[in-house]
């Protein structure tokens, strides 16, 4: 995966961005229904791991996704990604 410098901080992230808008589920104004629906945990933690391991670094997401519930999955897997690299052969179940 090719690779480019954020901004001035210097830090390395992948050209391509996953966007996680439907992780968390679907969001709601009032009685309805706005955004995603029907996106399990599971499969979203599956593909942020997917993708990261296809070398993508830089996930779009934020904490009104799955009315905040997309950015604890962002944030649990990625912390198992960490967990991972420091302890090679371990995984932890999310």
């Amino acid at each position: 995966m090719r690779k480019v410098i954020l901004g001035k901080t210097g830090v390395a992230v992948s050209a391509i961005s996953l966007g996680t808008w439907a992780f968390g589920g679907e969001n709601k104004s009032g009685k309805k229904s706005v955004g995603w629906a029907d996106q399990q945990d599971d499969d979203s933690r599956s593909a942020l791991l997917t993708a990261y391991e296809k070398g993508i670094n830089h996930w779009d997401t934020a904490d009104v996704y799955g009315e905040g519930r997309g950015f604890g999955i962002c944030f649990l897997a990625r912390a198992q990604m960490y967990s991972t690299l420091m302890h090679p052969g371990t995984t932890a179940r999310l």
